[in-house]
């Protein structure tokens, strides 16, 4: 029987009594998808059962798969992404929302640990639903209607700055939409923050300095350890994540000659934030 037991009463629960490489009844495809819903992220311990394929046919359950192109691929199997290496980590220190640079932003990411070191390197998120609710009713409005610019301009590419990208990174073309500041959850109706340090780089129909003042008081409302969940990576961990209400950063403390953390993810599609 599946038990959801949360980890924190904001953000994260623990997900049991399932092999989530074997098949799933529809019965408990719904108990998953509407914790995932509530929760922001699942957590599964001892899942050393999944394999690339049955880890892909998982994520297939909540709908099609995409993938970053500058991205690895596990060969032969192109759903799979491999996290791993290349100093990339850099800019994963800031919080920050997978693909909102793309017109339909994933809905879910699933991470499968592959190799973790015996220290160091856990994942945090936070709930971006949580901290809309607890600005002020006056901010919530003036929020409301606002556009951001989302790209890609500091992370990947020959103008970003960072001397350590792999060659599909560094040979990447710049990408910018845009999106609301406030975005609503498809499923709950509920409202979140959508804007993040790593790729949000100034708001629509604003001014430089307007819109690093606004931004800059949004994006440190994450810091406040009571939206957020920490988890520490074993072997046999796998973590499934809301990618539409949730903000997640990778904690860069590995110490010098540790084991490398490589872990593989399925990324589901989305839609257009509204």
């Amino acid at each position: 029987m599946v038990s959801i037991s949360p980890v924190t009463p904001v953000i994260g629960a623990e997900v049991s009594g399932i092999d989530i490489s074997q098949p799933l009844g529809q019965e408990a495809f719904t108990h998953l998808h509407d914790a995932l819903v509530q929760h922001k992220v699942l957590f599964f311990r001892d899942q050393h059962n999944l394999t690339p394929e049955t880890h892909m046919k998982f994520g297939r359950l909540f709908g099609p798969l995409t993938g970053e192109p500058w991205r690895e691929r596990a060969p032969g199997l192109e759903d799979i992404t491999i996290i791993q290496g290349y100093g990339a980590e850099r800019y994963k220190e800031s919080w920050h929302t997978d693909m909102c640079y793309t017109p339909e932003p994933p809905m879910a990411c699933i991470l499968r640990a592959v190799e973790i070191p015996p220290v160091g390197r856990d994942t945090m998120w936070a709930n971006m639903e949580a901290v809309y609710d607890d600005l002020s009713a006056k901010m919530q409005n003036f929020l409301s209607g606002l556009v951001a610019y989302y790209d890609t301009t500091s992370v990947f590419g020959e103008k970003s700055g960072r001397t350590k990208q792999s060659p599909l990174e560094r040979d990447a073309a710049p990408v910018t939409v845009q999106h609301p500041v406030v975005r609503t959850h498809p499923v709950s109706g509920r409202k979140c923050i959508y804007v993040n340090r790593v790729f949000t780089t100034g708001i629509v129909d604003m001014s430089e300095r307007e819109s690093r003042a606004i931004l800059e008081f949004l994006f440190d409302q994450v810091r406040d350890p009571e939206y957020q969940v920490r988890l520490r990576w074993a072997p046999g961990m796998v973590a499934m994540w809301d990618n539409r209400s949730s903000q997640h950063r990778l904690i860069i403390d590995i110490p010098p000659g540790a084991t490398q953390r490589v872990l593989h993810r399925v990324t589901v599609c989305g839609d257009k934030p509204f």
